[in-house]
């Protein structure tokens, strides 16, 4: 990180939980303040000291969400809050999701690689790889007019479009100097974001939602 950020947990004292602090301790640039198992705690701390990112257990996160001050948009809050499930559940991921959290990220798919990526995020919302293939499941089984679409990140919408330019992931692997597999991965968390049950569907709900013209190109920021 070009920048030192500040980071609070809220989760449990477990194996994985320390497991995830020394993952911490060990990415430059990044203060721990503190943890806490009381979410009280936690609430009456980043209200009163300024936190860079805040970590939440999942099986607390909407507890606290909805205790903190609420901002007019995900941008607005001061912290970049940042969910972890251990246990996977879709009812609290599309909870935390509404309540405007920037990450939701599952315990499996977390490194000292990944850790810090998902921490600094590049706009939009956060989905680790397990979080978007479930909603991408979902998406499959759903009626669209229930999938309430997710923010995008920059090179989100450029991938979007180079798909809407035709080409192909292995071309744009190529172009974007990536493997093959983050291409498809990140095609993934694009169907997963709007609600799209193949490639096919997410260039044409992007098509819809005016994230892409006719031409493939993009139109200004997603919503």
């Amino acid at each position: 990180m070009a920048v030192e950020r500040t980071v609070f947990i809220l989760g449990p004292t477990d194996l994985l939980w320390s497991a995830l602090r020394r993952m911490l301790w060990s990415v430059q640039g990044l203060s721990l303040l503190g943890s806490s198992i009381d979410p009280t705690e936690v609430i009456e701390f980043v209200t009163s000291e300024p936190v860079g990112v805040l970590i939440l257990d999942a099986g607390q996160a909407r507890r606290v969400l909805q205790l903190l001050p609420s901002p007019s948009g995900q941008d607005d809050r001061e912290s970049r809050i940042v969910v972890v499930a251990t246990t996977f559940d879709l009812d609290e991921l599309q909870a935390c999701l509404a309540l405007g959290v920037h990450a939701f990220l599952c315990w499996q798919d977390i490194s000292r690689n990944s850790i810090e990526r998902y921490l600094a995020g590049d706009g939009g919302v956060t989905l680790s790889p397990s979080a978007a293939k479930t909603l991408r499941l979902f998406a499959q089984r759903t009626s669209p007019s229930v999938i309430h679409p997710l923010p995008l990140a920059v090179r989100e919408r450029a991938l979007l479009s180079d798909l809407g330019r035709g080409l192909t992931q292995e071309q744009i692997a190529t172009a974007r100097h990536l493997s093959p597999l983050t291409v498809k991965r990140a095609i993934g968390t694009l169907e997963a974001k709007l609600g799209a049950s193949s490639q096919f569907v997410l260039g044409a709900r992007a098509a819809q939602r005016g994230l892409i013209t006719p031409e493939g190109g993009p139109i200004g920021p997603s919503d």
